[in-house]
């Protein structure tokens, strides 16, 4: 079965803040990557963005909205838990909602931030941010790894929550609280 990737905040093609075509330059380094984390599976990429600032023939992406817009609604609901990886190409790190993103992501899903191509920020590096300010990473991602550059980190998904228990075990979770009530009282 074919694994699904999605990438965010990028185009299939138009021109990159360097001037060159995303086609030639970013598309194949996000072809590379992937199969790199994703092992020998087969897998489809899927592009989002809003494509705010270019024209509607500059735009190549296959949905065009942003996690958390109105319209991302339905493409939410119906794609819960389906992808393998998702990738975060010099996306606002600091404003995306991970919560969204840990619900598109498969169990053992992985989330990639990367920033291609990586002269565009001048020697800054936006993801030393989001390490600093976003709660939601410690919550809901385990950091896998961090290339040299500080330009690629990859995160796992985990898994929220305990294990249900059973009828029986709840009733009787529920007969030690009131004991431990009438105890605490005398």
């Amino acid at each position: 079965m074919s694994k699904k990737v999605l990438v965010l905040c990028q185009r299939k093609a138009g021109l990159d803040s360097l001037g060159a075509n995303v086609k030639d330059t970013i598309v194949p380094k996000i072809m590379a990557i992937a199969p790199q984390i994703l092992g020998d599976s087969d897998f489809s990429v899927e592009y989002m963005s809003d494509c705010r600032g270019f024209s509607d023939s500059d735009c190549d992406v296959d949905y065009k909205m942003t996690l958390g817009s109105q319209e991302s609604a339905e493409f939410i609901g119906n794609n819960k838990g389906t992808y393998a990886l998702i990738i975060l190409n010099t996306c606002p790190f600091v404003q995306m909602n991970y919560g969204l993103i840990h619900e598109l992501l498969e169990p053992g899903g992985k989330m990639l931030f990367s920033i291609f191509p990586k002269d565009s920020f001048e020697g800054r590096n936006p993801l030393d941010v989001w390490e600093t300010s976003s709660p939601d990473k410690i919550i809901l991602f385990n950091n896998l790894f961090e290339t040299d550059s500080g330009h690629e980190q990859l995160y796992l998904k985990k898994t929220l929550g305990g294990r249900k228990i059973g009828k029986r075990r709840s009733k009787r979770v529920k007969r030690l609280r009131r004991k431990r009530k009438t105890i605490k009282k005398h």
